[in-house]
């Protein structure tokens, strides 16, 4: 299936009072309810993959059978490149790929750049510009780099994770994925909490990266509609990308 991620347009715009109130409402809703770093995190979620890295090569199995190989690029990305790499590394036709990842810059100061993948592949949004949030199966956020605290990019993620939530009333749980500069974190977002991954760097870890992104698009329904994350190890707080712990109370 050809994967042609698109640059498309955002959702209308607010005002600047009435964005920062629904932020501040998300941050209340969720600072209670964070988790992590959850150990094991990866292999939790992608440890039913198979990969194998041979020179600039690298195939990815799933627990089905089906086989996908992409080209390893000779150059990491730095994060003022990585916007138009990510977009342009994900055109290539991948066999078993399912869905498109789409590249929407935002619009607004401290929205940074969402990266949603899709399924079935479409165009996922109308005519007036609005995203289209039932057919999106992964949220990221990407920020190159500052002035945008760790707070306030994690609350744009929980944001896009309550509309996919919202117009997709069955859902158990979604996936989604927080870079800032080339540190990344994975989540997990349920209904009851969020969980994340340790902090990973792109640039020491990038062949880590390269296999996980396109494991997305392999995961079959059950993997992105089903299962819940019941695990809740550790003390109540969130260490984040930035050094900072989020203290929960």
């Amino acid at each position: 299936m050809a994967n042609n991620p698109t640059a498309l347009p955002c959702s209308s715009p607010i005002s600047k009072v009435d964005n920062q109130d629904v932020l501040e409402d998300i941050f209340e809703n969720i600072k209670s309810r964070l988790h992590g770093p959850i150990s094991r995190f990866i292999e939790k979620y992608f440890g039913s993959f198979q990969y194998t890295h041979q020179g600039d090569v690298l195939e990815i199995q799933t627990p089905g059978g089906t086989s996908s190989q992409s080209a390893v690029p000779s150059v990491i990305p730095s994060p003022d490149d990585f916007q138009q790499w990510f977009s342009d590394y994900l055109q290539e036709e991948r066999e078993g790929a399912r869905g498109s990842w789409h590249v929407l810059p935002g619009t607004g100061a401290g929205e940074g750049t969402r990266l949603l993948l899709t399924l079935p592949t479409r165009v996922t949004s109308t005519p007036n510009g609005h995203t289209i949030w039932d057919h999106v199966q992964v949220v990221g956020q990407f920020y190159p780099y500052g002035p945008v605290s760790y707070k306030d990019g994690l609350v744009q993620l929980s944001r896009w994770a309550d509309k996919v939530f919202a117009s997709q009333p069955l859902r158990l749980f979604l996936h989604g994925l927080y870079i800032r500069g080339s540190l990344i974190e994975y989540w997990i977002f349920d209904r009851s909490g969020l969980y994340c991954s340790e902090v990973l760097n792109i640039h020491k870890d990038f062949i880590r990266f390269l296999s996980i992104i396109p494991s997305y698009q392999l995961m079959t329904d059950q993997d992105h509609l089903h299962g819940y994350f019941a695990s809740r190890q550790g003390p109540s707080h969130l260490s984040v990308c930035d050094g900072i712990t989020l203290s929960i109370s």
